[in-house]
């Protein structure tokens, strides 16, 4: 069985109007026919609630689903699709989507895909975790990201570093998990129009703290 991990990246208003997002199941939905042809496979959409608007409800692999299964009907894709709905980091993305993996006890190969900007922490984290994969990368970095590169690079770096810190063991993970958790519960207090910059910020404090 072919497995195809889709991670979510962010969770705007309506994805099924998203360039971005558009952009992103077009290529996966046409390297999934490539690689997959009639041959049934696995699609795990992951990403969990990480919405940033009040009543703070909607899970992101849940509206991904709503708008990734036009495309499986407009490319004809022969797939199941799973939802992943507990992640709130990259990291997670992996470990949570290998726990649905694990569950249908079978021979399998994986296909991740990941947001170029991301792809070298996607990498590092999977060959942690998966003893064969593919990375199929594309590029979605937002006019923010482009014009905070600097701060963008460092926080790729302490994002890796972070990660590999989280697998030594289960306190860590646990750690983890919390600090991820405390960052969105933070950022949703943030008003809308000043939460980009509360996330460099909150990436800046962070990268300030590990270089102490």
């Amino acid at each position: 069985m072919k497995v195809f991990i889709i991670p979510g990246y962010h969770l705007p208003d309506d994805i099924s109007r998203d360039e971005g997002y558009n952009k992103y199941f077009t290529f996966a939905s046409s390297k999934i026919l490539k690689l997959s042809g009639n041959e049934k496979a696995l699609v795990i959409l992951s990403g969990g609630n990480i919405d940033m608007d009040e009543p703070f409800d909607r899970v992101l692999s849940i509206e991904m689903k709503r708008c990734f299964i036009s495309f499986v009907a407009k490319y004809n894709l022969n797939c199941v699709i799973e939802t992943e709905e507990k992640s709130l980091s990259s990291l997670e993305n992996l470990l949570y989507s290998k726990e649905i993996i694990d569950k249908y006890k079978a021979d399998y190969e994986i296909f991740i895909f990941s947001d170029l900007q991301r792809s070298k922490r996607t990498k590092v984290t999977a060959d942690r975790l998966f003893n064969k994969y593919e990375l199929l990368t594309i590029d979605l970095s937002q006019n923010e990201e482009r014009q905070n590169q600097e701060i963008v690079d460092k926080k790729e770096e302490l994002a890796i570093k972070f990660s590999l810190w989280a697998l030594e063991n289960k306190n860590n993970l646990n750690e983890f998990i919390k600090i991820y958790k405390d960052k969105f519960t933070y950022l949703r207090s943030v008003s809308s129009d000043k939460r980009k910059e509360a996330e460099i910020e909150w990436w800046k404090k962070m990268i300030a703290k590990s270089q102490n």
